[in-house]
This record gives structure tokens, C-alpha cells and sequence, in this order.
């Protein structure tokens, strides 16, 4: 029997929860250089038990960003001595965003 529940929209994720595995989702908009309105490069698909290491392996992957790009949370530089820490720590709203510059 798998039970579902969601939380209130002002979370940042979407959880769907079962008795085997409880993942939460998130779709993270993802810009260049910086946000311009309403133009974003893509998104990434993270959970909540990724670290920010894993947020840059998908922006690598998917978006096709050579190695050795930074990323920022909105303007907030992400230092690599941060790469180990988990995605919630960093994005806790639906308004936050990721930037990727060289």
C-alpha cells in the first residue's frame, strides 16, 4: 500500500511519500552569466538528498556546461567547499534560481 501526500505550494518541494522511499523533487531554473527576465537556459530535476555537488554534475550534463563553471544561487556565490552540503540547505524557496558563469 503506498501512501501520498503533498506539501503546502509555499514549499519548495514537492514531496511523494511511500512506506519504501521518500524522495522529494525539485525543478531548479537554471540562467547564464546572470537572470534576464524570463529567458532561462533550462532546468534541473534534483532531490531533496542531492548535494550541490550533484546540481553541478546535472547542469554539466543536461545543459552541456564544460567542467570548471561557477555556480550562485540567486547572486550568492556557491564556493566548491560547499559542494557537500545537501540542495535544501541552499534553495528553500520556488523563487530561488541557479547561475552558472565562468
Amino acid at each position: 500500500t503506498t501512501t501520498s501526500t503533498t506539501t503546502p505550494s509555499s514549499s519548495l518541494f514537492d514531496y511523494n511519500v511511500n512506506k519504501q522511499q521518500s524522495l522529494a523533487f525539485i525543478g531548479l531554473t537554471v540562467y547564464e552569466n546572470q537572470k534576464e527576465g524570463n529567458n532561462p537556459i533550462g532546468e534541473v530535476q534534483i532531490t531533496d538528498q542531492s548535494v550541490i555537488k550533484d546540481l553541478y554534475e546535472m547542469i554539466s550534463n543536461e545543459l552541456g556546461f564544460e567542467d570548471g563553471f561557477k555556480m550562485k544561487k540567486n547572486n550568492i556565490p556557491i564556493l566548491p567547499t560547499q559542494f557537500n552540503k545537501k540542495v535544501i540547505e541552499f534553495f528553500r524557496s520556488r523563487d530561488d534560481y541557479v547561475v552558472v558563469y565562468r
